[in-house]
């Protein structure tokens, strides 16, 4: 099957392969390995099988717990297929103002104060160190094609992408431009979910 950076898929606009990096020891990233994905949430079926046959055999979902409660992977249950659900932790729930629970990336606060989303990342993994790990290690041991997501696949899949090209030597460059590419990614999603939701 041909390998893609990004996947042509009908359903999920965020979904990238981590293959094709140059590391600093000269060698490639390989294609297949590992996916950042958006949330599989309601997805086609035509999407679904064509993961499957992307050759991911497992999909791990990094979102909160009323995430998953609300809106449940379409992977869970899938013959085969191996679902794991690993929030940062068990107490780990998304909240927006007024006590509201709203999935998505980390919201500028609505005081006007400077708001720095690599500050946000770093509280993600300060609060996370053992989340980071544990994610990190099953995708490193796991023998097949690996998915991970959040919500939109942009802040906590996006630690966990750096982390990986980190840690085989993709360069700083590199990990910053597969972070920006779901900007554009995610337009239509950000389209849909209306302006209140999209980055200023």
């Amino acid at each position: 099957m041909v390998k893609y950076k990004r996947l042509p898929l009908e359903t999920m606009v965020n979904t990238r392969d981590l293959g094709g990096y140059a590391t600093q020891d000269g060698k490639i990233t390989k294609y297949g390995v590992f996916l950042r994905t958006d949330c599989p949430i309601n997805i086609s079926e035509h999407d679904k099988q064509y993961i499957i046959d992307y050759g991911i055999t497992l999909s791990i979902d990094l979102r909160g717990v009323d995430e998953v409660e609300t809106t449940p992977s379409s992977f869970v249950d899938v013959p085969g297929h191996t679902y794991r659900h690993m929030p940062i932790s068990e107490e780990h729930r998304i909240i927006r103002g007024e006590g509201a629970k709203q999935p998505g990336p980390p919201q500028p606060p609505k005081d006007g104060k400077n708001f720095d989303m690599g500050d946000a990342y770093i509280g993600i993994l300060e609060e996370g160190k053992e989340w980071a790990r544990k994610v990190i290690t099953l995708c490193a041991e796991w023998e097949g094609g690996v998915m991970f997501h959040c919500f939109i696949g942009k802040d906590r899949a996006g630690t966990i992408a750096g982390l990986l090209l980190g840690a085989v030597g993709v360069g700083m460059t590199d990990i910053m431009m597969d972070y920006s590419a779901s900007m554009s990614c995610l337009r239509p999603k950000y389209d849909k979910m209306g302006a209140s939701f999209l980055p200023q």
